[in-house]
């Protein structure tokens, strides 16, 4: 986690709470060393945040001082909720997490007024029950397209058919019920795509990749909009 990030998890931490938190707490909750905590509340300290500290006590942010809001309106909110709901409906375990903390930070700074309805929303989403093993993959495969490393793939298709190829990995895809990797196969030296739920195996090499603008997700996805009429979100 980068230090702007902890920071402001810090100051968060401390917003809203009339009680001291030790240095033990505030490492346990934000999973960090203890050590890491004092650096990082002695840093908001020195950039003028009030934070008062007492040994055997513990730490506490000014009652009067408070951050600039964000402001978003219904419907920011209601989007901001709607799409953290589908991470967490389709997305990998470290996906999940990290939509819960954004729902956790923009509840820390709304108006008393606005967390109720925030809490609540009319738009639903239901969980895609993600078998354990896609998860698994999504998690591998957004690693390797990060770092831009080959992956040997174990593949089988709609007709049942097995391929072993070593692919690209360039992006992958949420359709209404499934995640497909979009990749250049150098097997067949053009895109292809993977749906994640038949891949059998998969490892990924040290072997790395250049995107380049001819073989890159956005190309492709002007390609399938020129080809099928399609619109993308990313």
């Amino acid at each position: 986690m980068r230090k702007a990030e902890r920071l402001f998890q810090l100051l968060t931490l401390f917003q809203g709470r009339r009680r001291p938190l030790t240095g033990e707490q505030i490492s346990q909750l934000l999973e960090v060393s203890k050590r890491t905590v004092y650096r990082d509340i002695a840093a908001l300290q020195q950039s003028g945040i009030p934070i008062e500290g007492e040994a055997g006590v513990g730490y506490v942010l000014d009652r009067h001082f408070l951050m600039a809001p964000l402001m978003f309106n219904h419907d920011e909110l209601v989007a901001i909720r709607l799409g953290m709901s589908l991470i967490r409906a389709s997305g990998d375990d470290a996906l999940c997490q990290a939509a819960e903390q954004v729902l956790h930070k923009v509840a820390a700074i709304l108006p008393d007024t606005e967390k109720d309805p925030f809490s609540r929303s009319a738009l639903v989403v239901p969980s895609l029950n993600l078998a354990a093993e896609i998860r698994r993959h999504l998690t591998v495969l957004r690693g390797a397209i990060r770092q831009q490393q080959c992956v040997q793939l174990h593949y089988r298709d709609e007709q049942g058919q097995t391929s072993q190829r070593c692919i690209e990995p360039l992006g992958i895809m949420c359709y209404v019920r499934h995640w497909t990797l979009i990749a250049h196969c150098r097997l067949r030296q053009d895109y292809r795509a993977f749906r994640l739920d038949r891949i059998l195996s998969m490892t990924v090499s040290d072997d790395v990749f250049d995107v380049e603008e001819q073989k890159s997700l956005p190309h492709y996805l002007e390609s399938m909009q020129q080809q099928y009429n399609i619109s993308w979100f990313f």
